[in-house]
């Protein structure tokens, strides 16, 4: 009897080992390579959002502008990740991810720049708070035409942000607590800036 006994919990303590193994679990990824996989497909005054062999795009033809694109789900605690890459146009520019977006009044936003910043804002009821104070500059962006890996966990009221697998900061937001993912993209003084976001995927913390 405590043999077997023995044997179960070894076999339970070896299944959770590797359970831990395996890392979070993926409950939504998007390579867009399927057109029809629910993102916005928009032309704006502002600029557009679209497919484009096997990237999403976002074009913001405008000077300070902003644009964003969802995929319209709902998820509570998450981790949010893309690939994201400064295409053409100005680097005076910023561009990221979304979580617990409710509506234009209300969402969280995790964004760097082609010249080198980043920052953290939260929009509650129509009030912005840029959490990091202002745009801070950072070396962990990688500048220019070049792609940057960005992640943004929002994981209970505690919101991280990621820059090429190092975190840049992290903060507490109580105010929202759920809603949908997203990403963003927007210009400064000067216009035009092209952005592709590839190997979107959110996880499960």
């Amino acid at each position: 009897m405590k043999t077997k006994l023995l044997i179960s919990v070894t076999l339970l303590m070896i299944a959770s080992v590797l359970l831990s193994a395996c890392g979070p679990k993926a409950i939504f990824k998007d390579d867009f390579s399927d057109v029809n996989s629910g993102w916005d497909r928009s032309v704006m005054e502002s600029g557009s959002t679209d497919y484009s062999n096997g990237v999403y795009r976002m074009n913001v033809t405008g000077a300070n502008k902003t644009i964003w694109a969802n995929p319209y789900k709902n998820f509570t605690d998450v981790s949010v990740e893309v690939d994201a890459t400064l295409v053409s146009g100005t680097v005076n520019n910023d561009f990221g991810l979304i979580c617990r977006y409710k509506d234009m009044d209300n969402y969280i936003k995790a964004e760097i720049s082609s010249d080198g910043y980043y920052g953290i804002v939260k929009k509650v009821n129509g009030e912005k708070t840029n959490l990091t104070g202002s745009y801070v500059r950072t070396a962990l962006v990688k500048q220019g035409n070049t792609t940057n890996h960005i992640k943004l966990d929002c994981v209970g009221s505690t919101i991280t942000f990621y820059i090429n697998g190092t975190q840049a900061n992290s903060f507490t937001v109580t105010e929202l607590t759920s809603g949908d993912v997203g990403l963003i993209a927007g210009t400064y003084d000067e216009p035009d800036t092209e952005i592709t976001f590839g190997n979107f995927v959110v996880y499960q913390p």
